[in-house]
C-alpha cells in the first residue's frame, strides 16, 4: 500500500532457530542498516511509504555445538 502505514506482527519459530524464548536477539535490517532487539517469538512491525516500505531482516544465530554449550 504506497498511501497508508501497514502493520502487523511477525512469528518466528524460535525453538527451531536454536534461540530460547526468554532471551532477546538482534536482527538487522539490510535496507536500512539498523539493529533492532526483539524478545518473544512475536514481534509488532511497521511499515511507512515515506520512511520505510520494506524490512529485511537478518538473525544471527548464537553458536551451537559440543563447544558452545
Amino acid at each position: 500500500d504506497w498511501r497508508w502505514a501497514q502493520s502487523g506482527f511477525v512469528e518466528l519459530d524460535l525453538p527451531a532457530l536454536g534461540i530460547d524464548e526468554s532471551t532477546p536477539f538482534e536482527l538487522r535490517d539490510l535496507l536500512e542498516d539498523v539493529n533492532y532487539t526483539w524478545s518473544g517469538r512475536r514481534n509488532f512491525v511497521l511499515l511507512e511509504p515515506a520512511r520505510n516500505n520494506a524490512h529485511v531482516l537478518a538473525l544471527t544465530l548464537p553458536p551451537s555445538g559440543p563447544e558452545h554449550p
